[in-house]
């Protein structure tokens, strides 16, 4: 996990943002140079980075009633990366997709 500035941003076009629900003053975006960022738009700033390996076409968050700190980011290598935001680190990469996963994903109760 990196931090910085706005500054930092993507390297490559963005694919996809959301809110993450369990803080309202973030959101992520997600990008074809293979990383998902935590932004903070109060303070204009980049609060963490994430290394997704792969292409990222859409991305998720947990919502915000469950308290969940998780993120899922689906990637061209067809798997599915569930990103711990409050331990800064990839929680679980999600395979055995045929293909890319598809551009939307979505996390909720079970």
């Amino acid at each position: 996990m990196a931090t910085g500035t706005a500054a930092a941003g993507h390297k490559a076009s963005a694919t996809a943002v959301a809110w993450y629900a369990v803080d309202n003053g973030l959101f992520a975006s997600a990008s074809k140079d293979a990383t998902v960022k935590l932004w903070d738009p109060n303070a204009v700033a980049l609060v963490a980075s994430f290394e997704a390996a792969a292409n990222v076409g859409a991305l998720a968050a947990g919502p915000a009633a469950s308290n969940a700190s998780l993120m899922a980011a689906a990637c061209a290598d067809a798997c599915v990366r569930l990103i711990d935001v409050r331990q800064g680190s990839a929680a679980q990469t999600l395979s055995g997709a045929s293909a890319f996963v598809p551009a939307r994903c979505a996390l909720g109760p079970a």
